[in-house]
């Protein structure tokens, strides 16, 4: 029997080989698996003809610009290689442009200066041979290995079987490790990639979880000094003048030299790193505050249009409009394979009906603009041609060239789906990158960027209305879905009602695809859900459980977890449509799971239980069972307490969410006391997390403030809840400038509050203009999603009109009372369950700014219709809306004595005789 060895060959270029015999194939075997290796300089060789390229700066591979503001991430990871542990997997996540690959690359560098270490980034299409491969045993290694993979989430699969084919060896050789630094933009423990990664199911591999140094990925946060952002545009400006010798441009100020570039530089949107490289590159084409002035997306754009405008000065042959459509179709793909690429754009060609002897040119033009992504004397079948890097100018550069012809323009849905089909994974990673980025209504600042938004967001319609039966090209799309999103959430409802209708149709025949059909049931209702589509959302969660409730009696140990988990969706849901007693029973069956799951196997489902306790405390709070909700809270965080005592990187997060529901219910019960202590240690925890990473964090933190604040408040300490809402508003409006589309949102639910404490304060004209801010954002938000934001519209508006009514505006009150109520009435026409009880608190409003306008009649009659709205949800809930029915009540007898009506016995007996055998009680 020969040796087993893994050995690292290559000075520059590295490969893995790994050698053994008597494997699942049998014989000698030997697998060389290529390292691409950023953190080493290739001499670059360039035509006379070719003009500089921006490109090489703004691309983090080529380390033009020196690492800034990274050393604590530096500083964590080293710790992680020097872990004890042989074999170690750290998951890194940010948004677009935050400097992950760079930073990894940096760490590369910084790794390999140890000769006992290679380093490299892995390729996508080498993870099953990775796994494959190390499925022997008793290997002899001749270095430590830290392996990068990129966009991770593009093939989890092959992840999760290179893991558990390492799980199966036996310790590494003394001094000898292997780390494996996962990157990607965001990861959902619930659902997703991350979810099939590490995911707590009895089936799945334990030995593969214990690899993760962290059983939550490790966020990137953005860059917050001040100091870093002035280093780093310097460094972008001075890199591309060196490419410019004729350049004017001025450099920018040194900090403190110009306060108004400061402010400027202070900006959010400047926390990413690839925006701040982005102005510095545009300072030689603008100036400097022009620059700075721009979008994201307007910066990307200027730079796809100088990048286009290359790109045909090069290759100038006249009609340059197959050269832009070989160049966008190749982007689009996600790289075109060197084995196919001359039959690719030959069919492609063909399809778009331009002449064939183009081919040889759009060839010509590509391979001398684009690299092969690893050296062609490889002989890999998957070889490609590198495409765009930053992604976010490759996708700038598409949606220029699919809209700056008309042939394309008409046809685009048709090229982006045989871009899909030739690109698979690939390409629909591309894809939905590039709808993240520029198919946000709230990203969104021009009418040239909302004419983009509406063109892709019907392009993707149609391409997922024409495959509507193709269930492998859906779910090629569907695998690439962010787990949640504004944004794209129409588009996934569209795609997902396609993939449960072929499910459908096949489960009658085969049941294989049970499980499948659920998780795609689970998914599609989530996003429903967020849509408000509530209904819908209910009626597919309630099937979901109905086939993980027959797939659990027949395999409990594979499939009782996805069962709770999908009871525990189904509660939301029915909570959200006022079906609280059946929400109750749900979430006490996940519980009842869970526990008994927690009890076998404590260090994987303790937090799902802690997660469900919580659910269960929120729906018995809803139904007024505000002890057992208490007690259930209270259990979630002594859980939570424990887990984040053992480890805290992971738990301390879930700990102050937990803390937070504990202070509400306290508060509930007035336990006021001990809500703010409580609410106040989820400040500290969570200010504590922000200020290692915020980006992550700083959302949390601003929720937990506002908690606090309302504690606060509550105990008279009205100055101290003002200073904890102001900071929620900063922060949030800080992270709404952003990212819009994910912060707006909160920033009006904050406002509000501040609105509220600045009113207690007697500081009504500043109460007034948040609570107007607050409106402006909503009433935006509820026309561009008007089933998921026009609720809180409502909210927002009857807050005005409280502000105005304080200031004696009475009349603007009254309009903006009777708006709210207009929109709350078909609300509740259409959904009575949800909307009735708010419908009655906005009548209740509206009947009190009437009153003060000597409408009496007026407000005897919404006073009644208040009541009317509320008592069916009173007698079947008189815990719950006890306090609000009393209050009912006395203004509709208040206004029945001002216009001497005699009040309406009938309607009101059954209500006088449950709030008595309350009191009784």
């Amino acid at each position: 029997m020969s040796d087993r060895n893994v050995t690292v060959q290559g000075s520059t270029h590295k490969s893995i080989i790994i050698t053994g015999n008597n494997n699942q194939v049998g014989g000698q075997a030997e697998f060389n698996i290529p390292l691409t290796c950023y953190h080493h300089q290739t001499k670059r060789r360039r035509s006379n003809k070719a003009r500089s390229n921006v490109l090489d700066i703004l691309n983090a591979q080529n380390r033009a610009v020196e690492l800034y503001g990274r050393e604590s991430e530096l500083k964590r990871l080293t710790d992680w290689l020097d872990d004890d542990a042989d074999i170690s997997v750290f998951t890194l996540i940010a948004p677009a442009g935050s400097g992950k690959t760079r930073l990894a690359i940096e760490l590369c560098e910084i790794t390999e200066r140890d000769n006992n270490w290679a380093c490299g980034f892995v390729r996508h299409i080498d993870l099953d041979e990775l796994a494959r491969a190390f499925k022997f045993t008793h290997f002899t290694w001749s270095h430590s290995l830290l392996l990068v993979v990129d966009y991770a989430a593009v093939n989890y699969q092959g992840l999760a079987d290179w893991l558990d084919a390492l799980s199966q060896l036996e310790e590494l050789a003394p001094n000898i490790k292997l780390r494996i630094l996962l990157l990607e933009r965001e990861a959902n423990k619930d659902m997703g990639w991350w979810k099939h990664l590490v995911g707590s199911s009895l089936n799945s591999h334990q030995s593969r979880l214990d690899f993760f140094y962290h059983l939550e990925p490790y966020p990137l946060a953005g860059l917050s000094d001040l100091t870093v952002r002035h280093a780093l545009i310097h460094a972008a400006f001075n890199a591309t003048k060196s490419l410019f010798a004729d350049s004017q441009a001025h450099p920018p100020p040194k900090k403190n030299m110009n306060p108004e570039f400061d402010k400027v530089l202070s900006r959010a949107q400047f926390t990413n790193p690839l925006t701040l490289v982005m102005a510095g590159v545009l300072c030689h084409d603008m100036p400097l505050l022009q620059a700075l002035n721009l979008n994201h997306l307007e910066a990307a754009q200027k730079i796809a249009l100088r990048e286009i405008d290359r790109f045909n000065t090069y290759f100038n042959q006249g009609n340059n409009t197959e050269l832009e459509h070989g160049l966008c179709f190749h982007l689009l793909t996600g790289g075109l394979r060197l084995e196919d690429m001359r039959q690719a754009l030959n069919d492609e060609f063909e399809s778009m009906g331009y002449t064939r002897n183009k081919v040889s040119d759009a060839l010509v033009s590509l391979q001398q603009t684009f690299s092969s992504t690893t050296p062609q004397n490889e002989g890999h079948e998957e070889l490609r041609l590198t495409t765009i890097q930053p992604d976010l100018i490759s996708e700038a550069i598409c949606v220029q060239l699919l809209n700056n012809n008309s042939e394309r323009k008409v046809q685009a849905a048709n090229i982006v789906e045989r871009a899909l089909r030739y690109g698979n994974t690939h390409a629909a990673s591309m894809l939905i990158r590039l709808l993240q980025d520029f198919a946000s209504s709230l990203n969104t600042k021009t009418a040239g960027q909302r004419d983009v938004q509406v063109q892709l967001q019907n392009w993707v319609t149609q391409l997922i209305t024409d495959n509507q039966n193709d269930l492998n090209f859906l779910r090629l799309i569907e695998s690439v879905l962010p787990d949640s999103s504004v944004t794209l959430a129409g588009i996934s409802c569209h795609l997902l009602a396609a993939i449960c209708h072929i499910f459908r149709e096949r489960v009658a025949n085969d049941e294989d695809f049970q499980p499948d059909f659920a998780m795609s049931l689970n998914n599609l209702a989530s996003f429903q859900s967020e849509l408000g589509h509530r209904e819908a959302a209910l009626e597919h969660a309630l099937e979901a459980v109905q086939i993980y409730r027959k797939l659990a009696e027949a395999h409990p140990d594979t499939f009782l977890p996805d069962l709770a988990m999908s009871l525990n969706n189904l509660a939301s849901f029915q909570s959200e449509l006022g079906q609280r007693e059946a929400a109750l029973e749900h979430a006490l069956e996940a519980v009842n799971i869970r526990r008994k799951l927690a009890e076998a196997h404590p260090d994987t489902f303790l937090p799902n239980l802690a997660g469900s306790l919580n659910n269960l405390a929120n729906r018995l709070s809803e139904l007024g069972q505000r002890e057992a909700a208490l007690e259930h809270a209270l259990e979630a965080v002594q859980i939570y307490r424990k887990l984040a005592e053992a480890h805290p990187d992971t738990f301390l997060p879930d700990l102050a969410m937990s803390l937070n529901n504990l202070a509400s219910f306290q508060s509930e019960l007035g336990q006021r006391e001990a809500a703010l202590e409580h609410a106040l240690e989820a400040v500290n925890i969570r200010r504590k997390l922000a200020e290692a990473h915020p980006d992550t964090f700083l959302p949390n933190l601003a929720g937990s403030l506002n908690n606090l604040a309302n504690r606060l408040s509550e105990l008279g300490q009205r100055e101290a809840a003002l200073e904890h809402a102001l900071e929620a508003v900063n922060i949030r409006r800080k992270l709404a400038e952003a990212h819009p589309d994910t912060f707006l949102p909160d920033l009006a639910m904050s406002l509000n509050n501040l609105a509220n404490r600045l009113s207690e304060l007697g500081q009504r004209e500043a109460a007034l203009e948040h609570a107007l801010e607050a409106v402006n954002i909503r009433r935006k938000l509820a026309e561009a999603h008007p089933d998921t934001f026009l609720p809180n519209l409502a909210g927002s508006l009857n807050n005005l009109a409280n502000r105005l009514s304080e200031l004696g505006q009475r009349e603007a009150a009254l309009e903006h009372a009777l708006e709210a109520v207009n929109i709350r009435r078909k609300l509740a026409e259409a959904h009575p369950d949800t909307f009735l009880p708010d419908l009655a608190g906005s009548l209740n409003n509206l009947a009190s700014f009437q009153s003060e306008l000597g409408q009496r009649e007026a407000a005897l009659e919404h006073a009644l219709e208040a009541i009317e709205s509320l008592i069916m949800h009173f007698l079947n809930y008189p815990k719950a809306y006890s306090n609000w029915m009393e209050a009912l009540l006395r203004n509709y007898l208040k206004y029945c004595e001002q216009t001497e009506s005699e009040p309406d016995a009938r309607l009101l007996s059954p209500i006088i005789e449950v709030l008595k055998q309350g009191e009784r009680k």
